[in-house]
């Protein structure tokens, strides 16, 4: 670990008391670490061994009781590159960035038994929450393949979020995400809409919408809109998704299915990314299903998900990940991972002769503190 990270640590641990003093306060953190070698995606390609940071952090989280009924809470936190450099490939849009720091989370809120929770500042995507997560375990190497968000979804967002309290298993959200503004200032940014119903001993349901307004669109045919990371969601009108599971004991099984609707009229940036030419005008659509199983100190996972677009549905890109996460102990755990891709997963469903089909095998050491 740098210097840089050594001293922003301790920085945080000589502040931690004075925090203490006016609320509850934790000092965490965790280093990720992991080695993977990918086969070659193209004909005239080449297999590629990489070393990369999965996203290691350190921050401060704590609560306040203001009365009775209602508590404060906050988290800043911030992300490292403990290795010091750059994964250098493709799937760099899930690790840390290289060097130096950055800002994962900093936000403030309120929450009380009778009104719910508000949440202000940079914090957990709404819409990823609900979703996103259901399949989201400790992937070493890639996520469930998505190309809504297609060069890597980012959960982190701006945003000002109200969620409703517990009404027997039923919650309702509702949240404005910002992405700035464009070059004539109009406001660019997204509303988002979500329910989760939870029963049984480890059942739920969620449901969420996402509403991106039209002025998101037709000025700006090379933006990226914030939110969401990379994805170019300039033909995007809306994105829907549910997701649901249940745990048996030992075992579990989760799935979330995701469809964009395309806005005709929008600048054809869906087309940059799904290789086909001018605007699409189908949908996008994503499935993920996954099954674990836990035993003792080990947790075993197995994983299928797949995209494909309405006008070329017959090239349908597939993702199957096998995976095992080991925790010697409380802190430290090891992980492995297997994933095959087929042709189209590798060439975001374009029908390219040299796009081949691969395997890809990852080991990972991570410490948590």
């Amino acid at each position: 670990m740098n210097k840089t990270v050594i001293a922003t640590a301790l920085g945080l641990v000589a502040i931690a008391p004075a925090v203490t003093q006016a609320a509850e306060a934790t000092l965490y953190g965790r280093v990720w670490l992991e080695m993977y070698n990918a086969g070659k995606t193209t004909a005239n390609g080449s297999a590629s061994t990489f070393f990369g940071d999965d996203s290691s952090n350190i921050g401060i989280k704590g609560s306040e009781k203001i009365n009775d009924n209602v508590t404060g809470y906050y988290k800043v936190e911030a992300g490292y590159n403990a290795m010091n450099g750059s994964i250098g490939n493709s799937g760099s849009a899930y690790h840390t960035p290289s060097p130096g720091f950055y800002t994962r989370f900093g936000y403030l809120g309120v929450k009380g038994k009778g009104f719910g929770s508000l949440t202000i500042g940079r914090q957990v995507d709404y819409y990823y929450s609900l979703i996103e997560d259901a399949t989201y375990v400790t992937n070493v190497v890639y996520a469930p393949i998505n190309p809504i968000n297609a060069n890597g979804y980012t959960y982190r967002v701006d945003a000002i979020n109200y969620l409703s309290p517990d009404m027997n298993g039923l919650q309702i959200g509702l949240a404005y995400v910002g992405a700035g503004t464009d070059s004539k200032g109009q406001q660019q940014g997204m509303i988002q809409v979500g329910a989760k119903y939870a029963f049984g001993s480890g059942g739920y349901v969620n449901a969420a919408f996402m509403s991106i307004p039209k002025h998101n669109v037709g000025i700006n045919s090379g933006w990226y809109l914030s939110s969401l990371g990379a994805t170019r969601l300039g033909d995007a009108k809306n994105i829907a998704g549910i997701a649901a599971g249940y745990q048996f004991g030992a075992f579990g099984i989760d799935a979330n299915f995701q469809r964009l609707s395309p806005r005709a009229d929008g600048p054809s940036q869906l087309g940059s990314v799904t290789g086909t030419a001018g605007s699409v005008t189908s949908s996008v659509q994503t499935l993920a299903v996954q099954g674990s199983y836990t035993a003792g100190d080990n947790y075993v996972y197995a994983q299928y998900s797949q995209a494909k677009w309405a006008a070329i549905s017959k090239k349908t890109a597939n993702r199957v990940t096998l995976g095992l996460n080991h925790h010697f102990s409380k802190q430290f755990s090891s992980s492995g991972e297997l994933q095959l891709n087929n042709r189209y997963a590798n060439s975001e469903l374009v029908d390219s002769a040299n796009a081949k089909a691969n395997a890809v095998i990852a080991v990972g050491m991570r410490y948590n503190f």
